[in-house]
């Protein structure tokens, strides 16, 4: 129920400060707003305020080299040809959403050993496709991972 109205006071906040201004950043009562309209990402600093982070839709920011920023965004994407390791960093508690397009034929991909699979092994990565992999944090340094094939 808390987090209910954690939200609905965010979003409340989102509403009043308006989101007719594309990439402008509004700070008010320590809530941080970013306008980019569509898609939120509601999370708590580690001061326990609500920091609200905003990012559109149409512009997925591209993961650069093997690192995958959870600050970056909840959603982000990269391309490979190769066999890819990847880590993480700034990982908070919460979910973020990779979509991985392969270029060529199998590729593999290393995931941190901290990822948990739900059959107990990290899936393969569909050749010359799109692949979107999710991760859930539970905040311990765990990560529980999901894959949807084939795109």
């Amino acid at each position: 129920m808390i987090k209910f109205f954690i939200i609905a006071a965010v979003m409340w906040v989102v509403l009043i400060l308006g989101l007719n201004n594309a990439g402008a950043q509004t700070t008010y009562n320590n809530i941080e707003v970013k306008n980019y309209a569509k898609a939120a990402q509601v999370t708590l600093d580690t001061n326990g305020m609500v920091k609200a982070v905003y990012y559109r839709n149409d512009s997925i920011p591209t993961i650069t080299g093997t690192v995958i920023d959870w600050t970056k965004g909840n959603i982000l994407k990269k391309t490979i040809a190769a066999t890819t390791t990847f880590t993480f960093s700034n990982t908070t508690m919460g979910s973020i959403t990779i979509i991985i397009t392969s270029t060529s034929g199998a590729t593999v991909i290393n995931w941190p050993g901290s990822v948990i699979w739900s059959n107990g092994s990290a899936p393969l990565q569909t050749a010359n496709k799109t692949d979107i992999y999710t991760f859930i944090s539970n905040g311990g340094g765990s990560f529980y991972g999901a894959v949807v094939q084939n795109y």
